[in-house]
């Protein structure tokens, strides 16, 4: 992605180097986010006492963690592709 912009830049003399930085730098700090977030939702997931959460808060985290599960395969699938 960042060497396509950085293409993009030399044969483009439209597109601005504060244009690239703008596009790129966003997905950056998401990447970082959600790494972040990733290594709290993990040790979270990991340390849970599912025998101490009531059947249905457990129905509904099993929900929610099938769909993340579903978002990272997605991701994961795309990642692998570009």
């Amino acid at each position: 992605m960042a060497a396509d912009k950085i293409a993009e830049f030399f044969d483009n003399k439209e597109v601005t180097m504060e244009k690239i930085y703008s596009e790129t730098s966003e997905a950056v700090e998401q990447a970082k986010t959600i790494i972040k977030n990733s290594e709290k939702l993990r040790i979270e997931i990991d340390n849970i006492d599912l025998r101490k959460v009531p059947k249905d808060d457990k129905k509904n985290l099993m929900k929610e963690l099938t769909r993340l599960e579903e978002s990272i395969q997605r991701k994961k699938e795309i990642g692998l592709n570009e």
